[in-house]
């Protein structure tokens, strides 16, 4: 029997494809310039890792588009609980309904009224604890990324180190030798390239794994108020 979420249950799946097309792309990406990574390592003190990037690395501005497709499809998936909790509440529809995301808590009053129209006010609460001055740094990512999208730029990435990667027992001569209590160790190219945001430091496959992941356990979330 169908569920009254399985059109935002279906988004979240669609946005889960559009990022694993993402992953691939940027995966064989990664491959094919990874000759483009430069490691040195400064003995110090302290000691340090020196990574840079050759100024021919871009990443390509089309690897954005199923980024795009990713995040609307969660847009699309929170809109969607809204319109089905309205309808659920008060049993009529409501047209202009959709997921709000605030700094503040005197915008999200303003907004529910017709963003939220029809919900009750359990279910408006529970909107409202999801919200980012409520503590909840997802929404916020989510929304940051999603806004420039929908203002007609496509999302720009670029190349970036990690904020921690692993240190090998053994290596080649393209990676970086250094000494740990007298013990030799190798930092490994790949583990120091990774793509990100344009104007941040998040990366964008673990940034879009937590968004995926959060917004199906918000659709998750509400499913057992529909019987």
């Amino acid at each position: 029997m169908a569920h009254a979420l399985d059109g935002a249950t279906l988004r979240v799946d669609r946005a889960r494809r559009h990022f694993e097309e993402l992953e691939e792309t940027l995966l064989q990406f990664r491959k094919k310039n990874i000759d483009k990574v430069s490691i040195k390592y400064d003995p110090g003190p302290p000691q340090s890792l020196r990574v840079s990037f050759d100024k021919s690395l871009v990443v390509p501005l089309g690897f954005s588009l199923p980024l795009s497709d990713c995040i609307h499809n969660l847009r699309a998936a929170l809109d969607y609980l809204v319109y089905e909790l309205a309808f659920l509440d008060d049993k009529v529809i409501h047209e202009g309904t959709q997921f709000p995301i605030v700094d503040d808590p005197k915008d999200f009053q303003k907004k529910k009224g017709k963003s939220l129209s029809g919900l009750s006010d359990p279910h408006i609460r529970e909107i409202e604890l999801r919200q980012p001055y409520e503590g909840i740094e997802w929404t916020k990512t989510l929304r940051s990324i999603s806004n420039p999208d929908k203002h007609r730029h496509l999302i720009v990435m670029k190349p970036q180190r990690p904020p921690s990667f692993f240190a090998h027992l053994s290596g080649n001569i393209y990676d970086a030798p250094f000494n740990i209590e007298g013990q030799r160790m190798y930092v490994k190219k790949e583990d120091v390239f990774s793509i990100g945001f344009n104007d941040g430091e998040l990366s964008i496959i673990e940034t879009l794994l937590l968004l995926i992941g959060r917004v199906g356990e918000t659709i998750d979330f509400f499913k057992p108020d529909f019987k």
